[in-house]
């Protein structure tokens, strides 16, 4: 058995394409492995920014347009498996080799992610958890996304009010 995943990670953001979409690399300071959350647009940018880190896999929060803009070309260049959920699988251009599953873990180096499953915004809308006090997706929370469910999501299960 390796060792216990930590929660201590590098964040990097990107804001790319025509919608100033957020885009993350997420890097263990331990071992430089990294994953990749979204792939908005500009496919080089985002391997520019990562080069200094070895990418493991590509997360996808949702399947709309302005966060898969670059994927085929990001997947293409690193060579590394795309993640997402089953219920938004069918929008994307390349096939995924994981699906994702509420409360299923991502490991990369010491580093562990918690798959949350926040439908609304789209069927299969994924947040990522570290630790126990951060997540990441790239909307807006609003009663139109699903706000109340991730709230009191992360609010029962997590004891975390995101205000």
């Amino acid at each position: 058995m390796g060792p216990e995943p930590k929660c201590d990670v590098r964040i990097g953001r990107l804001t790319l394409g025509p919608y100033a979409t957020n885009s993350y690399i997420l890097t263990c300071p331990e071992t430089g492995d990294s994953v990749l959350v979204d792939a908005p647009a500009e496919a080089s940018a985002i391997v520019r920014a990562a080069k200094e880190t070895n990418p493991r896999y590509i997360l996808i929060t949702h399947s709309h347009m302005d966060h898969i803009g670059a994927l085929s070309e990001l997947k293409s260049r690193l060579r590394v498996p795309v993640a997402i959920h089953s219920l938004d699988m069918k929008a994307l251009p390349v096939q995924p080799q994981i699906l994702l599953e509420d409360s299923q873990e991502v490991l990369f180096g010491n580093v562990s992610l918690k798959v949350l499953h926040t439908p609304g915004h789209t069927p299969g809308s994924l947040c990522f958890l570290i630790g126990e006090t951060s997540s990441f997706r790239r909307h807006s929370l609003s009663p139109w996304s699903g706000q109340d469910q991730l709230s009191r999501r992360l609010k029962t299960n997590y004891q975390f009010d995101h205000g």
